[in-house]
């Protein structure tokens, strides 16, 4: 068996276990802003509320785990 293998049957063990657990972090415009401003990416969709909510469907986006979200649970990608 490879280190490979052997890693993937360790990770396979681990399913459905709760790892890396950490509390909640509230994500802001300004932490948004200063993300973009890091890593180049300082499309209107980033920086621009505003327009990003009269110009995007972020509903339909964000649907599927929204709900879960605002009830406070943990989001199952």
């Amino acid at each position: 068996m490879s280190a490979i293998d052997d890693a993937m049957a360790q990770l396979e063990g681990q399913i459905g276990q709760e790892i890396g657990v950490s509390s909640w972090v509230t994500v802001d415009q300004a932490m948004i802003d200063r993300f973009a401003e890091t890593t180049f990416d300082t499309q209107w969709i980033h920086v621009d509320p505003a327009r990003a909510a009269a110009e995007t469907p972020l509903w339909r986006h964000h649907r599927p785990w929204l709900p879960d979200a605002l009830a406070g649970q943990p989001l199952r990608l």
